[in-house]
């Protein structure tokens, strides 16, 4: 999922991402080498949550040099994310 917002992010010329996460979700992504700030106060929602800002291109970069599978998964991987709104199948497939 991380992958699909930063990729959706990138092919509209968005270079920052804010997301409110966990301490727990946060703790895990930067093990995966993601670069992020603090961008402001825990606040509550189902749980503290607290509010990063990562500019997308620096994160990317220092994931993929810092772990082999991000690389791949960046570098390698398959199509990020699909519109709904996209068709799934091919009128041929159906029959």
């Amino acid at each position: 999922m991380l992958r699909a917002a930063i990729e959706y992010s990138r092919d509209r010329n968005i270079p920052y991402m804010y997301f409110l996460v966990n301490r727990a979700l946060a703790r895990m992504v930067r093990r995966l080498g993601f670069e992020f700030s603090l961008a402001g106060v825990p606040c509550e929602y189902r749980g503290t949550r607290y509010p990063f800002l990562a500019h997308l291109d620096t994160a990317v970069q220092r994931a993929i040099q810092a772990s082999p599978d991000m690389a791949r998964l960046f570098l390698h991987g398959g199509e990020p994310y699909r519109l709904a709104s996209a068709p799934r199948h091919s009128c041929r497939e159906w029959n």
